[in-house]
């Protein structure tokens, strides 16, 4: 079965990202090497979450970011439950970025933007959320594949 591939971007990180630029450029310029080393980290920070790629395929959701592909969430096929489109708002996942731990807290989301996303309900009660275009089509292509005889 062919997989599916969708990406959210962020707007505000591409901002956020692009004035730090210019702050850690300037304060170099003006003398303070180490203050704008430490600004052009806060710009590195911003573009690994820019925009987030995911893709579904036979093996599960694997979410990656950044052009290294890092960070990246994998999550078994076996491990999911289900999987519903939804409306995600930043403020009841935490914020933006990566947030909580499926590990820790049994609950994580990944958010780049306000709007459709996908909330996977996974085994032991765990639940994972993440921003996407086209939620619709990344929760059939999740829920074709647990329909599928083993």
């Amino acid at each position: 079965m062919e997989g599916w591939t969708g990406t959210a971007r962020s707007a505000w990180f591409v901002v956020l990202a692009g004035c730090d630029l210019v702050i850690a450029v300037a304060i170099t310029g003006a003398g303070h090497p180490a203050a704008g080393a430490l600004m052009l980290a806060v710009v590195a920070a911003f573009a690994l979450f820019v925009e987030v790629r995911v893709i579904v395929d036979d093996d599960g959701l694997h979410v990656r970011t950044g052009p290294l592909a890092w960070p990246s969430v994998t999550i078994p096929i076996e491990e999911i439950e289900a999987a519903t489109a939804i409306d995600v708002r930043p403020w009841r996942w935490g914020g933006w970025g990566y947030r909580g731990s499926l590990r820790l807290f049994s609950r994580a989301a990944w958010v780049v933007r306000a709007g459709p996303g996908l909330r996977l309900d996974l085994t032991r009660g765990r639940r994972f959320v993440v921003t996407v275009d086209d939620a619709d089509a990344g929760a059939a292509a999740i829920s074709a594949r647990l329909r599928r005889p083993g």
